[in-house]
């Protein structure tokens, strides 16, 4: 393979080459087209007659900012806009930290100098960048570097021996009694909303709530849920440009399918994403839960699921994951569960509901 490309960053031309397996891209050192083809053809035919020196050839001059460019265009059909939209401002700051440094420059140790800067960087609504958020973008840019290997831009990934930031473990899910004084709050809203307006809009955001702890779908999932979505004779869901852009099919439970007939045909196609998450970030604060979101209704979908015994790849499926690894954070159960899960060794239940303390010394009916 050997043609002329032409990145964003600079007028030049720069010419794509592929070697006994080595990708180089350099530039041309000119924006003349002509002159640029003159080049290219000349690479050509010392390829052809053998006195091509790799050595000479073998470091990758390509710019972060014209990698990213390049990236991108490949990523738009594959992933959503939400996403490249915050990926696109993550390839910026590292860019920008790495001052457009050439791709092959960034090492493991400019990447260790990286976390250290991001550890240490102050928002500008104050505070320091949390881990999670950290690993995100670490994330991200390993899954970049990757392509980049990938293509032969590269030899080796920088960021393969740099380890996540342990973060502190936290409750992702909302509890029964949390979700029960949610509900209650809502209702309240509904009993007291002065117009037919607001009460129907509040009684379609409870539904909304009900439907997204039934299914486990993502936010905009749900919102962009059509009819023709709806498999009625089956009872399931065919829900379409996913996070990871594949379609999964989701069995629809008793109080799914009671939320999608009460809705009707429109869904809940007329809400809108910052609409939805504020409301429900109202309802938080009224129920005095904190460190919690919209998103956390669907880590409670989960964590059900959990509760139930239900098996980690059957989950995994449900919730589109790719990797088990991002399903198996469910499996933790917290302290409570644990004590009542050790108490229950103490107890049985009689036919007639009553509780039998038990122990290997005593037991009594009370």
């Amino acid at each position: 393979m050997a043609c002329l490309r032409k990145f964003k960053s600079s007028s030049d031309y720069f010419y794509d080459i592929t070697v006994n397996g080595q990708r180089i891209i350099r530039s041309t050192k000119t924006s003349d087209k002509s002159r640029a083809k003159k080049i290219l053809d000349k690479i050509r035919g010392d390829i052809a007659t053998r006195k091509f020196d790799l050595e000479d050839y073998s470091t990758n001059h390509v710019k972060l900012q014209d990698f990213f460019e390049d990236y991108f265009v490949r990523a738009t059909s594959r992933k959503r806009r939400t996403t490249i939209i915050n990926e696109k401002q993550y390839a910026k700051a590292f860019t920008d930290y790495m001052r457009n440094c050439n791709l092959d420059a960034v090492n493991e140790l400019a990447v260790q100098k990286w976390m250290t800067f991001m550890l240490n960087r102050e928002k500008k609504t104050g505070g320091k960048l949390s881990k999670v958020t950290i690993n995100i973008q670490r994330r991200f840019l390993k899954a970049a570097f990757n392509e980049a290997l990938e293509q032969k831009y590269i030899r080796q990934n920088p960021f393969k021996g740099i380890k996540e930031l342990r973060v502190d473990e936290k409750r992702l899910f909302l509890r029964d009694r949390e979700m029960r004084e949610i509900f209650r709050c809502i209702d309240e809203d509904i009993e007291k909303a002065k117009s037919a307006f607001r009460k129907r809009a509040l009684w379609r955001f409870k539904i909304f709530v009900e439907f997204l702890l039934n299914t486990g779908l993502r936010r905009q999932e749900a919102l962009d849920l059509r009819w023709e979505n709806i498999d009625e004779e089956n009872g399931n869901i065919s829900v379409e440009h996913t996070k990871t852009g594949t379609t999964r099919v989701i069995p629809l439970n008793t109080d799914a399918r009671r939320c999608i007939e009460e809705v009707g045909e429109e869904l809940f196609c007329s809400f809108k994403a910052r609409y939805v998450s504020g409301e429900f970030q109202k309802y938080l604060e009224r129920a005095n839960i904190t460190g919690m979101k919209l998103h956390s209704l669907r880590h409670t979908f989960a964590t059900n699921l959990v509760r139930k015994r239900k098996s980690i790849a059957a989950i995994q499926k449900l919730l589109g994951h790719l990797n088990m690894q991002t399903t198996l954070k469910y499996a933790k159960v917290e302290d409570e569960e644990m004590r009542d899960a050790v108490e229950s060794l103490c107890n049985e239940e009689t036919e007639d509901g009553k509780v039998l303390e038990s122990s290997p010394l005593y037991r009594k009916v009370v």
